[in-house]
């Protein structure tokens, strides 16, 4: 069994199922044996032009202590530039979510933030 393609397929069909229910549907972690598959699935309503992202962080940063206005703002590390759109709230290490110009999404300790939202 190809479990990335498999992955690939199902968030295809997600969108789909989504979009025609206004959902945004998420596997989380994959598990598999021989003979079975299980995942769990998340799931956000949303509104026309509404970003599950955002609504997401705005719930959970406060957990962290950082401001709902951290989402979207670019940071630099590395001489390079980051998006914040996340919080992962079973990761206490690396809990932020910023997406770089490459479009590929990275987890974060809290220590990138201005010292202010530390």
């Amino acid at each position: 069994m190809n479990w990335e393609k498999f992955r690939e397929d199902l968030d295809k069909a997600f969108v789909t199922v989504g979009n025609e229910y206004g959902l945004r549907l998420e596997a989380k972690t994959i598990r598999y044996d021989d003979i079975s598959v299980r995942f769990t699935v998340e799931g956000i309503f949303l509104q026309e032009g509404e970003d599950a992202d955002q609504i997401l962080f705005e719930k959970d940063c406060v957990k962290f202590g950082i401001s709902p206005d951290m989402y979207g703002v670019v940071i630099r590390v590395k001489d390079k530039s980051y998006k914040i759109i996340g919080v992962n709230t079973r990761a206490r290490k690396y809990p932020l979510v910023i997406k770089g110009e490459d479009g590929i999404r990275r987890k974060a300790t809290l220590g990138i933030l201005p010292n202010k939202e530390k």
